[in-house]
């Protein structure tokens, strides 16, 4: 009888015990997923020596991005050395009304001038939140740098958007091999029939400017849009034009 009371007891401390281990396991643990693509080029698994890319990454916890999140990039060269590294924030979202709208990825701007051809590796990581609540994540993606064998080609592609009660909207997109580039100066520049300048301006961040047509006469006008190259002569100047009537 006293040995039956005492096996139960025991088996009474193991369930308790039991219990208690599986309540401090979560039920379902959380995954984490890093997702890389290139802004540009848009293709980063191959890359010409010297080329200027920028790479985006995104936390995803459980199929859901997340925004807040630090993440690092290492790049390391062909005998391993750790070349570049680097750490940015992912931009957390926001809604307005019924909508969620998604802020920017956390972005790497890479040079690759002077680096040999080769085989390189590129890693973004997340060390994980402290509470645990977002598990650590990493990825590596191979990348091949190749000796360049031509020149960067710059065009300007531009077209008037809207034309309105004095108002003139245009737009003027810069593209460095056939692929678009934002974060560089064009410069607008307004030329009456008479050859004389009378209005410019400036986009950086934007796809294009408006001018005022206020005062404008009656007649044909020519739009120059014009990109000066990059400083260090990397990416060649840019020129376009557009024609406009005035009524």
């Amino acid at each position: 009888m006293g040995s039956d009371v005492k096996m139960d007891f025991k088996k009474l401390v193991f369930v308790f015990l039991l219990v208690g281990m599986l309540s401090l396991q979560p039920i379902f643990a959380a995954q984490s997923e890093i997702k890389v693509y290139g802004h540009f080029p848009t293709e980063i698994n191959t890359l010409n020596a010297g080329d200027k890319a920028d790479i985006d990454a995104n936390l995803y916890v459980d199929n859901e991005r997340e925004g807040g999140i630090i993440l690092g990039c290492y790049i390391t060269d062909p005998n391993g050395d750790m070349i570049f590294k680097d750490w940015d924030t992912t931009e957390s979202a926001r809604q307005i009304g019924n909508e969620v709208y998604y802020g920017g990825p956390a972005t790497f701007h890479v040079d690759t001038t002077g680096w040999t051809p080769g085989s390189y590796n590129l890693k973004i990581r997340y060390e994980g939140s402290i509470y645990g609540k977002c598990p650590e994540a990493e990825v590596n993606i191979p990348i091949y740098i190749k000796k360049r064998t031509a020149p960067h080609t710059s065009q300007i592609i531009a077209n008037i958007t809207k034309i309105g009660k004095n108002k003139l909207t245009v737009q003027g997109l810069l593209y460095v091999d056939n692929e678009i580039i934002g974060w560089r100066t064009r410069g607008f520049y307004v030329i009456d029939s008479k050859g004389d300048l009378i209005a410019e301006d400036y986009a950086v961040r934007s796809s294009g400017v408006t001018f005022d047509t206020t005062g404008w006469a009656p007649g044909d006008y020519d739009i120059k849009i014009r990109y000066e190259g990059s400083p260090d002569g990397e990416w060649p100047e840019a020129e376009t034009h557009l024609k406009v009537h005035i009524h």
